[in-house]
């Protein structure tokens, strides 16, 4: 499936609405496609109207992107007639944003959705942490002829200005949306006569790279492009371990991406351990819990998960689990694992108890379980504590937590290190 095609955009009228559905849908990869949102609207007395192009909410925190592309031959334009034509969209873009967050609070906003179907914010907008205008241009552009029209905050809310394939690269190379937020956030502290320019954004994510998630200071384009080129040995390197980097958290990508699609061939008398295949919306919580984590976690998810996993290899049968703790989300603790020749029903029931010890026995508010059956898929239980234990709930702690080992292991990551407590490993 193309990514346009991802959210019904593959027949598009025309080439700047079918780019908003390769945008939505490339977005939607690393973020997941259930908190990627285009074109979501606002009721209208006579109609509907567009509030803004694509919304990227999870967890209650929110991106507006205002997306401007070019028409059917974008490469018509010089690098003159580019400018003027960046100039007046950026604006248009920045226009769009005012009027999304305008009447942001208590004005209910929907979206229909690929996959959610009709999706109502009652309320209005989720709290909106950015909002991005991006133009198609492969030309670096100075905003600054039209500073008094480009804001740079809206009702209290950051403004910031990208190429589409700068933009496009961010999301690519940042991954979650805590990373993209902690990256739009450090931008802030940039000139902003570097914050007003589009194009060549790729220097000035090298250097925060470079710098450990941090931007050094003063920077601007020219200087970050000296920094790397005089680095470039170390800088390659990085950009090599990155890539590693990656591909290790894809896997627990992949696995997130699972729960879009409730298994055909569940069986009858296990339909109630399961939401209704029409009435899904726990699964949206376990999803937010694997979508929310940052880059460092997700490294240490996926490495932590793959190791439980070899310890299965010449067992004919059981069960084997661990528990770790998210540096990002101290309220939750994940129990991975795998489990082999053990009915599907007494898993699942197993599984709850694991929930509901975990968080007994590690305090957590939330506890997410996730368990490879038989090498044929994952199950999932995310369980949420809202009273103090109950006696069972505690035996379950003691049973199944209390005389695992732990250990003590660093991750990291270019965007910061993790040292977590890690229990291993279950019975």
């Amino acid at each position: 499936m193309s990514l346009a095609a991802a959210y019904g955009r593959d027949d598009a009228p025309d080439r700047g609405t079918w780019m908003e559905g390769v945008l939505a849908g490339f977005v939607a990869a690393p973020l997941l496609r259930e908190f990627v949102f285009l074109s979501p609207r606002r009721p209208h007395a006579e109609d509907s109207r567009e509030v803004v192009d694509i919304l990227i909410a999870c967890n209650g925190l929110g991106i507006l992107v205002s997306q401007k592309c070019q028409g059917d031959n974008p490469d018509a334009r010089d690098e003159e007639k580019t400018t003027r034509w960046v100039l007046k969209e950026a604006q248009n873009g920045a226009d769009q944003l005012q009027g999304a967050l305008k009447h942001r609070d208590n004005t209910e906003i929907w979206c229909d959705h690929p996959v959610r179907g009709r999706v109502s914010f009652k309320e209005g907008l989720p709290a909106i942490r950015h909002a991005v205008v991006i133009v198609e241009t492969f030309y670096k552009i100075d905003l600054e002829p039209k500073a008094e029209y480009l804001p740079l905050e809206l009702k209290g809310v950051p403004v910031s200005y990208f190429s589409m394939n700068d933009f496009m690269n961010i999301i690519h190379e940042m991954r979650t949306l805590p990373e993209i937020i902690k990256y739009l956030d450090s931008r802030r502290a940039l000139p902003q006569a570097e914050i007003r320019h589009v194009g060549e954004e790729g220097w000035l994510f090298m250097s925060y790279l470079y710098g450990n998630a941090t931007f050094p200071s003063p920077l601007s384009r020219e200087i970050a492009h000296a920094e790397v080129k005089r680095n470039h040995p170390r800088v390659d390197q990085m950009w090599k371990k990155k890539r590693q980097l990656d591909e290790e958290g894809k896997f627990l990508e992949s696995i997130a991406h699972e729960l879009s699609n409730r298994d055909p061939m569940l069986p009858k008398e296990l339909e109630s351990y399961y939401e209704p295949a029409d009435n899904r919306q726990g699964y949206l919580k376990i999803q937010a819990a694997l979508s929310d984590t940052t880059l460092a976690d997700r490294v240490k998810f996926s490495r932590f998960f793959k190791k439980i996993l070899t310890s299965r290899h010449g067992r004919k049968e059981g069960i084997s689990f661990a528990a770790c703790g998210s540096e990002s989300q101290p309220d939750i603790e994940f129990v991975f694992g795998w489990s082999k020749r053990i009915e599907r029903k007494k898993l699942l029931g197993l599984m709850h108890e694991l929930a509901s010890g975990a968080s007994s026995h590690y305090d957590r508010s939330r506890c997410l379980v996730v368990i490879n059956r038989d090498k044929a898929g994952h199950e999932f239980v995310y369980f949420e504590r809202n009273r103090p234990p109950s006696e069972n709930e505690q035996k379950c702690a003691e049973v199944h937590f209390a005389h695992l080992r732990t250990t003590r292991e660093a991750y990291s990551s270019f965007t910061g290190d993790v040292k977590a407590a890690i229990s291993s490993e279950g019975l």
